[in-house]
């Protein structure tokens, strides 16, 4: 379930003293940290206040350092798990759990529980 993932690094962070370096600064863990917080089912069912503080200010510090990086980012391609055709990444949603990634066409239906597109091969679910 996401958002144990996401709770547990908003704990580590808190008790790091909401230290610049537990911030979530990898680029993948950090895509779908701000994807997922931003993501229907997380609204819907409320995200935590230091969860969002964690995506807020580790956004921010990622920003910082080099400027544009989400949108150079989603120009890299990856593969979609599904059907194996190559996609920019922002046309993929990932899985929170895995990290594969799936185009909109291979979507299996699967709805997780707070009512994001669930991935059928592990409890993840897929935003973006």
């Amino acid at each position: 379930m996401p958002r144990l993932r996401f709770d547990y690094w908003a704990e580590q962070w808190s008790q790091a003293g909401k230290s610049d370096e537990v911030l979530v600064l990898d680029d993948w863990k950090l895509l779908i940290l701000h994807l997922w917080v931003l993501s229907k089912g997380a609204q819907r069912e409320g995200v935590r206040a230091d969860v969002a503080e964690l995506d807020r200010q580790s956004w921010r510090s990622k920003e910082a350092q080099p400027p544009g990086w989400y949108d150079y980012f989603l120009r890299e391609c990856d593969e979609c798990a599904g059907c194996g055709e190559t996609y920019r990444l922002e046309n993929l949603s990932v899985c929170t759990r895995c990290l594969s990634c799936r185009c909109h066409a291979c979507d299996s239906g699967k709805v997780a529980p707070i009512g994001n597109r669930g991935h059928e091969g592990c409890d993840g679910e897929y935003v973006g």
